[in-house]
């Protein structure tokens, strides 16, 4: 039996449950009953009964006790499985993982489910890390009391995601159900797989409230330790010394320990020895950990290329063989190693069988090893395979193949299949689209579709990417969506959504229904073909709709009494979407103009501008824009500009909190990816009419870039030359919280005659990496178009005026 959310929802909010044989928990605020559970009870369905004084108490004002032996004056609600429970003949034996029964008259309440031994499972071994829900059979029982009965709904992590209705008296109607989620691993992220020793191969991080949200919004599923997977070809670097025969064969003859897939290296898989390797890996493993089912066994995260030893390069197609990576269509990428990575994977699981029986051999289905291998009629039987996709970057064309793809793979599957997608927009880029940290992105009919396809094909689902939930306002609630929908894909999505709207936004439902069903039309516009960033943005985010996010927040806002919590939670959403400000300032700003100071005694050129030149202490400064990120990532970078008729003198200042941090990995002239460390950049138009452009890159160390763009001959590209010398003179100083560049550029190397009245276009940049957690940071003096991926743009150059008399 499934109770209508909807309507029984209704029914609280106007009081009454319509039963003559009501079971009650509460009366007038105080308790009626007490909780029992076994004392040897699992952790999890101690954390049911927790679960459900809590809220009880948050619904009611009544704390019910919770005992191990059995009241006899006084009604008894029963949590998880027990001696009691099984003699009214109520089991969980027969239940799936997770399975769970609620039974409720007017003498008694039950709630029982099938539990792990865990309550969570660690996310990582070792370390400072978070852990997942686990299997919580009984607490499903406990959390879908509390939304079908008593309209409690978990949207966002924190209480200011809870919708919890107040009620004095709480009682049950008479109910029998049997139930259970529908995939049976539902996890926010695989977990990264743990290492022998400790040590782990990958981490995990999550706020302090999205881990109890997560299984109350329904994530959860599967025995302790049922699923693991990661790149773990790493873990035979050990064997570098004594067996590189075990690594792949790069071009030039070298052996890759750590040069290819994120410097962790690759192997050569048609080596038996390092098939041996691996699966003493996974007994080493077994034995270490004896409760967990599965051993990784899948290729290291970027594989663009493989072996190049004879027998390994056979695995792939001939008219393929020693082609670049770089030169294969997508659908050659995608299958181009699955025979060989797979015929590795099957070997090992083989091997791993004779041992371990009752073992799994679980790998990523991933890149270039996506489709299914054609060498290979049915995998192992002890092989589990995690196929990863990614909803929001795909057409509906290629996840229509996607599915294919899965369905063929599932008929060579006698191992569990799971799925794996990643919400992780709003912390990296992929493909043409950039990072959308600070914009609102909904899919919640697209997670419908999805999951409607995964109940048929997949054992389960992981969603890689819970840390997005640090931004709960603009990620909670694809989240909740996948969350419910991995129950029971049998959930209306539309009525879940209406529900939302209403319960989570109050008087402002309307509004926020607009703003979320916006983004949901904009970001499913087809990119598939877009060529840069800011393509794609125009596509998914144009100016006028941003405009009208804000619109709607802020009639939202007037709409719902300061300081209530719909309120706070508009207010939390709009306090998200820094960037997406940033954006709209930056789509129509004007371009940067500056005038240059004329001087009489040319400024000395030592990188100490700032400490007692009286030169550069006369001319005024123009500070730096954020180009991404906004304000709160500009720290600050001032730039002066003055002249003679000799040079262009430049001096930049750079503030620095870190500067024991700079990267200054560049140390000779004219070094190539220079502009990858802390630098300054300064491009220079001095004739508009002309497409030549100099280039000046000074890194924080003082090593000099220098070179000229021109495409006059090439119709539009740019072509790049070093043979150019500026012969300028420069100097880089490093102070205790900020650095500083000072250059002379002579007119005569830009090929200028300086003249009253002139103008050069320019822009000047700064790169910041020192920073240990926001990643590079560049800032302009004349801002770029959001999302603009070329430094050399030149329509946005700014102008530097020369007034006065030279």
């Amino acid at each position: 039996m499934r109770l209508n959310g909807m309507s029984i929802f209704a029914l609280i909010l106007l009081g009454a449950i319509p039963n003559s044989h009501a079971f009650t928990i509460v009366r007038d605020g105080e308790p009626q009953a007490m909780v029992y559970i076994a004392r040897d009870a699992k952790k999890a369905a101690m954390l049911a009964a927790r679960e459900l004084r809590e809220y009880v108490e948050k619904i009611s004002g009544a704390k019910l006790e919770i005992v191990h032996s059995l009241p006899a004056d006084r009604p008894v609600i029963y949590v998880g499985d027990s001696e009691h429970v099984r003699r009214m003949g109520i089991g969980v034996d027969e239940l799936p993982i997770e399975g769970y029964r609620i039974i409720s008259d007017k003498d008694r309440l039950v709630l029982v489910g099938r539990d792990g031994d865990r309550d969570y499972v660690p996310a990582c071994r070792g370390g400072k890390c978070r852990h997942l829900p686990c299997s919580l059979g009984t607490a499903r029982a406990v959390y879908r009391l509390l939304e079908d009965v008593f309209g409690v709904r978990w949207y966002m992590p924190g209480e200011l995601g809870e919708v919890v209705p107040k009620q004095s008296t709480m009682s049950t109607p008479d109910l029998d159900i049997t139930d259970h989620p529908w995939l049976g691993l539902r996890r926010t992220r695989i977990i990264p797989h743990p290492r022998h020793d400790g040590k782990l191969y990958g981490q995990y991080s999550t706020g302090k409230k999205t881990v109890p949200w997560l299984a109350r919004a329904g994530y959860g599923g599967g025995p302790d330790g049922a699923v693991q997977f990661w790149h773990t070809f790493q873990l035979l670097s050990k064997y570098r010394d004594t067996n590189p025969e075990f690594f792949a064969l790069l071009e030039n003859g070298d052996r890759d320990f750590d040069t290819t897939c994120f410097r962790r290296g690759n192997l050569c898989l048609s080596n038996p020895g390092t098939v041996d390797a691996m699966a003493k890996e996974a007994d080493l493993h077994f034995e270490t950990f004896p409760n967990d089912r599965s051993f990784a066994v899948s290729p290291n995260d970027c594989m663009y290329q493989i072996c190049r030893c004879e027998p390994c390069q056979n695995w792939i197609k001939p008219e393929l063989r020693g082609l670049p990576y770089r030169e294969l269509t997508p659908d050659q990428r995608r299958g181009v190693y699955s025979d060989y990575v797979w015929t590795f994977v099957n070997k090992v699981a083989r091997k791993v069988r004779e041992k371990h029986p009752d073992k799994l051999i679980t790998s990523y289905c991933y890149q270039n090893y996506v489709y299914v291998p054609q060498s290979i009629e049915k995998m192992e039987p002890n092989v589990g395979i995690v196929f990863c996709k990614m909803l929001l970057y795909s057409s509906e064309d290629a996840l229509q193949r996607i599915y294919a793809n899965m369905r063929e793979w599932r008929t060579k599957l006698s191992g569990p299949l799971y799925a794996s997608d990643y919400y992780v927009w709003i912390w990296r880029s992929m493909g043409k689209v950039p990072k959308l940290r600070g914009f609102p992105v909904a899919i919640p009919h697209r997670i419908a579709c999805d999951v409607a396809v995964l109940k048929d094909v997949c054992d389960g689902q992981a969603i890689y990417g819970a840390m997005s939930l640090l931004s709960p306002g603009l990620m909670h609630l694809n989240f909740y969506v996948t969350g419910k929908l991995m129950c029971d894909p049998a959930t209306d999505v539309d009525e879940l959504l209406d529900e939302y709207y209403v319960a989570f936004y109050g008087a402002a439902a309307s509004e926020m229904k607009a703003f979320w069903e916006l983004s949901e039309r904009g970001v499913s516009r087809d990119v598939s073909t877009s060529k840069s960033f800011a393509e794609t943005m125009k596509a998914w985010f144009p100016a006028e709709e941003l405009r009208t996010y804000f619109s709607l927040l802020a009639a939202g806002r007037d709409k719902t009494p300061s300081g209530s919590r719909e309120h706070r939670r508009l207010a939390l959403i709009e306090s998200e979407m820094t960037e997406a400000k940033d954006f709209l300032e930056r789509e129509d700003a004007p371009l940067s103009m500056k005038r240059s100071t004329p001087v009489s005694i040319p400024p000395e050129i030592d990188g100490r501008a700032h400490v007692g030149d009286s030169v550069w202490k006369s001319i005024p400064h123009h500070r730096f824009l954020a180009l991404q990120g906004g304000s709160r990532n500009a720290i600050g970078t001032y730039m002066k500009v003055a002249h003679d008729d000799r040079c262009l003198y430049i001096s930049i200042r750079n503030v620095e909190g870190h500067m024991a941090k700079l990267k200054t990995d560049i140390r000779e002239r004219d070094g190539r990816n220079i502009w990858k460390d802390d630098c300054n950049e300064i491009f220079l138009q001095p004739d508009s009419k002309k497409s030549n452009f100099y280039h000046l890159v000074v890194n924080a160390a003082g090593v000099l870039w220098d070179g000229v763009h021109s495409a006059e001959k090439t119709g539009g590209a740019f072509s790049t030359s070093t043979d150019w010398d500026s012969d300028a003179e420069w100097a880089v100083g490093r102070h205790a919280k900020n650095w500083t560049l000072e250059m002379a550029i002579p007119w005569a190397s830009l090929s200028v005659k300086p003249r009253p009245g002139m103008q050069i276009k320019a822009n000047v940049y700064r790169r910041r990496c020192a920073h240990p957690t926001l990643g590079p940071i560049v800032t302009a003096w004349s801002p770029l178009t959001p999302f603009a991926e070329k430094h050399l743009t030149p329509s946005r150059f700014g102008s530097i005026h020369f007034d006065e008399e030279f």
